[in-house]
């Protein structure tokens, strides 16, 4: 179990963007940690789901288009994947991954993203670590660095 009261540093190194259905036939398949869904519509690219996931990704993005049937699925335009590993010795924690999961969705809405379809994660926040997210490769319009600090610190 990691330490709540230390910040914990996480790293997460994201892909190069790939089209949902070339995705499955990535390096990335059966690699489980954080990931971005992204669409082009025209000439604009935009988020529209950031997720986490401790099974394979490709698995649960099959989830989400037959068994969820999440809303992003029924975006117009071209949708894109990006992956990130997560690098966290001790990351065996769900409430981690959540964490880091919801530390990014935050950071959106707070730098004026308003186009994701997370219902859930907009409504509602996992904070039970102080989190330092280092993100490097393609993180689209992340921010390189985020803090991360549950209200009661």
């Amino acid at each position: 179990m990691l330490d709540i009261n230390r910040k914990q540093t996480v790293t997460l190194d994201w892909s190069y963007p790939q089209e949902i259905e070339n995705f499955k036939f990535s390096h990335y398949e059966d690699m489980m940690g954080i990931y971005m869904i992204t669409r082009k519509f025209g000439n604009n690219e935009s988020i529209i789901y950031v997720g986490k996931t401790k099974r394979p990704v490709v698995r649960r993005l099959y989830e989400h288009e037959y068994k969820d049937l999440s809303c992003w699925t029924e975006k117009r335009g071209t949708k894109y994947v990006r992956f990130a590993k997560v690098h966290k010795e001790g990351l065996d924690d769900e409430l981690l991954l959540d964490c880091v999961e919801s530390a990014i969705i935050q950071s959106l809405v707070e730098n004026g993203v308003y186009t994701l379809t997370n219902k859930d994660k907009l409504k509602t926040c996992t904070a039970y670590y102080k989190l330092r997210i280092k993100s490097t490769g393609y993180p689209f319009i992340l921010d390189r660095e985020i803090e991360f600090l549950p209200d009661s610190y």
